[in-house]
């Protein structure tokens, strides 16, 4: 039998005596041991509620509860004829409905134009922008209000030859993140402080700031070093 009613056994952190209101029941875990075993001592009354719990039986300890494992399905982003993307992809990010994504691939989901970055709006796949619009690897996105911010190897977003490792997607176009020939190394990271862009990577100069190694800030349209130029 149980041995849930020893005295000797661990207390729980809180045996309420009744089901809260609105509840279906006493939730169970106000009732276990850290050990998964039910505690019982007499004073507890009403239902209990089991619900997102799996019960097991020991010989010895009787029942025996542990949390249900998260149960999910992958499914593919597009049609499943179709490769969803044709290379790696390197950066997530939600936008209201849409899942944005950067990486090395030239095609998402039969789209071709849609090359290192892209876009799914829940049923197909889209070029993010101009079609064909980077030259070069997407490793992060950001995004800045309605605007979309990416960071990669690259060194054209759009056409625009001077969007050098650092692109801002606005009004559906993409072009250079503060002046031209901004970040002369890949970008990896980016992120937002307020109205300033902090980017991370391995480049030695931002914005023609030669000590802004590997980290920089963009503020007021200008990149620059993020302390110290050392």
């Amino acid at each position: 039998s149980a041995r849930a009613d020893q005295a000797d056994d661990p207390q729980p952190a809180a045996r309420p005596d009744a089901a809260p209101s609105g509840s279906d029941g006493i939730p169970i875990e106000s009732l276990l041991t850290p050990d998964g075993r039910l505690h019982l001592d007499g004073t507890v009354q009403g239902a209990l509620d089991i619900s997102g719990w799996q019960v097991t039986i020991d010989p010895d300890d009787g029942l025996v509860f542990s949390p249900e494992a998260v149960s999910g399905q992958w499914f593919n982003l597009g049609q499943r004829s179709l490769p969803a993307l044709n290379g790696v992809v390197r950066t997530v990010v939600i936008s209201g409905t849409n899942i944005l994504v950067g990486g090395d691939f030239t095609n998402a989901g039969g789209v071709a134009g849609a090359n290192r970055v892209a876009r799914w709006d829940g049923s197909q796949w889209h070029a993010l922008g101009q079609p064909f619009a980077f030259n070069g690897p997407v490793y992060t996105l950001a995004l800045s209000g309605t605007e979309v911010l990416a960071g990669g190897a690259f060194t054209n977003a759009g056409g625009v030859t001077g969007a050098n490792n650092v692109a801002k997607l606005s009004g559906g176009t993409w072009g250079a993140l503060g002046p031209t020939t901004s970040i002369t190394g890949p970008v990896y990271t980016l992120a937002l402080s307020g109205t300033e862009v902090l980017a991370g990577g391995f480049f030695t100069d931002a914005g023609g700031v030669t000590g802004a190694n590997n980290v920089a800030k963009l503020s007021g349209g200008t990149w620059g070093a993020l302390g110290p130029t050392t």
